[in-house]
């Protein structure tokens, strides 16, 4: 990842924008549980997750090495020891061990989506829960002067994918008029 778009990614206005506070209310965090941070890029929402979990864990998932090593740097330096770094390709964490699941704008990126649901679906407890975060619509910001797109995954299919790979209890709402958070179950 080049480093204006990481920068981009880590700015308060894009946190802003989405709506981070209601996101981590929407968890529910007791302070204890697991917590994987799939598609983690830079640790926008892995760093947040540490603090509100200090009895816990995160599981910081990415596919790009530099930005897990970028993580794992600034987690050092901080004296941060509950976030643990995973590459995508090797997922070395254990079956049934977390107890959430957060993917926020990544689904929409990944060509085999029903492999990957299936292989978060495989990390979560019985009764874990996966968050998903997703773009309402292929615009890239609330700005409506904005014409600019991008690619995107309606709820509906996000519902789908997640009901094909076991997941109950499957709802989605819109947090703002420019993402949407899907929540479901692993029985």
């Amino acid at each position: 990842m080049d480093e204006s778009k990481k920068k981009r990614i880590l700015s308060p206005e894009r946190l802003e924008r989405m709506d981070s506070e209601e996101l981590m209310a929407r968890l529910n965090l007791s302070g204890d549980e697991t917590l994987v941070d799939a598609g983690a890029g830079p640790g926008a929402f892995a760093f947040r997750f540490a603090k509100e979990l200090p009895q816990g864990r995160v599981f910081a998932v990415d596919i790009d090495t530099a930005l897990l090593a970028g993580i794992a740097a600034q987690a050092e330096a901080e004296d941060i020891t509950n976030i643990v770094t995973v590459e995508a390709e090797k997922l070395d964490i254990p079956a049934a061990s977390a107890d959430i699941v957060f993917c926020c704008t990544v689904l929409h990126e990944v060509a085999k989506k029903e492999a990957f649901l299936s292989d978060y679906y495989r990390l979560l407890k019985h009764g874990g829960r996966i968050f998903i975060v997703e773009f309402v619509s292929g615009r890239r910001s609330m700005d409506p002067s904005d014409r600019g797109m991008r690619a995107f995954i309606p709820p509906e299919q996000t519902e789908c994918l997640l009901a094909t790979a076991g997941f109950t209890a499957i709802s989605s709402e819109n947090i703002n008029p420019l993402i949407y958070l899907t929540i479901a179950s692993k029985p």
